[in-house]
This record gives structure tokens, C-alpha cells and sequence, in this order.
């Protein structure tokens, strides 16, 4: 008689995603620009908040006196950062006040590539959801845009990731 023995792999669920702490206390959030904004950038933000519309997450364009994500293009040369998020959050409730978020233009490598300033201006949206970085992944809060295990220049990721709307769908 033979006896075998059958090994069965299991499947354990990996998610590529982490939280950074506060979050919106509702689901629907508004972000604004000024007109001052170069036309390219205006078309971005709304492409980074747009990026999200397949999540529990609305972004929809607010008004200069209802926002609570300020956004804006900025020049500034001295950095090495293509976007960047700065939050405000009450520390008891855990919930964000307010938010800015800005897309650096003097980065051009980025600035003048559209699948890389998309994947920023998403990214940064994913950051005012309260989602944290995770990196050497296929995801769009992967934090880098070029270089190795990047989320654009390796992965070419220029579109939310099925792990990015998990988080978020986890979030709101």
C-alpha cells in the first residue's frame, strides 16, 4: 500500500497600504485652487482628486471659503520633493481640520511628464485621505516617483492600485 501525503498551500492576505493617524470625519472633502494656479496645475488637481472616485471617498471642487484641502502650485528649487501634504488635525478627535497640498513645478523631470505628474498629484490626494506611504510597492502611495521600486519610473503606476482603494474604502 502507498500512502501520500498532499500539502495544501495557504493563501494569507498581504495588503500594501498602512494609515497615518487622523482622518476626515466625513467622506465627501473639498479641495480649491486659485486661479493664479498655471493651468496645467489646475488640471491636476482635479486629476489627484478625481483619482479617487472609485473609493467610499468624494472629492468634489469647493469654494475660497468652503475647502478643507488647499491646493497650490508652487516653485521652489531648494527641495527635493515633486508633492507634498501638510495636514492639521484636532489630536483628540483624530480628525483633520485642514490640509494643503502643493506640486512642486521646478521639478521637471516630473512637472513635464504627465503620466509622472499624475501619479504625484494622486499620491498627494491619497496622502490627505490619511493614507501613509508603503513603499517598495506596485501601489500609488509607493513615495517614490522615479528610481528603483518607484511607483511611476518601475511600476509605471499612474492610477490608484487595488490596495490603495482598500485603504481608503478601509478609512471612510
Amino acid at each position: 500500500m502507498v500512502f501520500g501525503i498532499i500539502t495544501l498551500g495557504t493563501n494569507i492576505p498581504t495588503f500594501a497600504y498602512n494609515f497615518s493617524g487622523p482622518r476626515w470625519q466625513s467622506s465627501t472633502i473639498r479641495y480649491y485652487y486659485e486661479n493664479w494656479n498655471s493651468a496645467r496645475a489646475q488640471s491636476y488637481i482635479r486629476i489627484g482628486g478625481n483619482g479617487w472616485n472609485s473609493t467610499d471617498v468624494n472629492f468634489i471642487q469647493g469654494t475660497a471659503s468652503n475647502y478643507n484641502v488647499y491646493c497650490s502650485e508652487v516653485m521652489n528649487p531648494s527641495v527635493d520633493w515633486t508633492g507634498i501634504t501638510n495636514s492639521s488635525y484636532n489630536a483628540t478627535t483624530m480628525l483633520f481640520v485642514s490640509q494643503t497640498i502643493q506640486l512642486n513645478a521646478t521639478t521637471t523631470s516630473t512637472w513635464n511628464n504627465n503620466g509622472a505628474l499624475q501619479s504625484v498629484a494622486i499620491h498627494e490626494f491619497g496622502h490627505s485621505l490619511g493614507l501613509a506611504e508603503y513603499p517598495n510597492a506596485a501601489v500609488i502611495m509607493n513615495p517614490y516617483t522615479s528610481g528603483t521600486n518607484s511607483r511611476y519610473g518601475t511600476y509605471g503606476i499612474t492610477t490608484i492600485q487595488s490596495d490603495d482603494r482598500n485603504c481608503a474604502n478601509a478609512r471612510y
